[in-house]
């Protein structure tokens, strides 16, 4: 899906204020070249909310933002967990005219933010993109 507003918010999820998005034991889950100025795939506001946890596979590939969050633009919470594998690859941002990979952007609009990211066991968390997490976020990257 796409947005041709001069700023848009989630090309594919918006996560309003208080609100909570879950997706949980699906087979797979795909978000595949969504757009949007802020959060190409997921945007979450700054009391949002966003869990994919327990899934199969969970790709974000080839969305694009005109401005942050190739893929995720949070200013909220943000867990993937015990996913059997998730894969960020060619996701980005426009800036410039030029395209640059950036696949999640945790903004600093807010502390007590928390960003959690583990694997399965014996599985993977592949980011072909960067990632940009702002001062104010606590980062936990764990093998479970």
């Amino acid at each position: 899906s796409s947005s041709d507003d001069a700023y848009s918010y989630g090309g594919a999820i918006y996560v309003n204020d208080g609100s909570t998005i879950t997706l949980k034991n699906n087979n797979s889950v795909t978000f595949n070249r969504n757009s949007a100025s802020y959060g190409g795939g997921i945007y979450a506001s700054a009391s949002g909310t966003i869990n994919l946890n327990n899934n199969g596979s969970v790709t974000f590939s080839g969305s694009s933002a005109g401005l942050r969050g190739g893929a995720i633009y949070t200013e909220g919470n943000l867990s993937i967990r015990n996913n059997d594998s998730v894969l960020f690859e060619k996701n980005g941002v426009i800036t410039d005219g030029a395209y640059h990979l950036h696949s999640v952007y945790a903004g600093n609009y807010n502390s007590g933010r928390e960003i959690s990211l583990s694997a399965a066991a014996g599985k993977n968390i592949e980011f072909r993109d960067s990632i940009y997490i702002g001062s104010y976020a606590t980062v936990g990257l764990n093998a479970d």
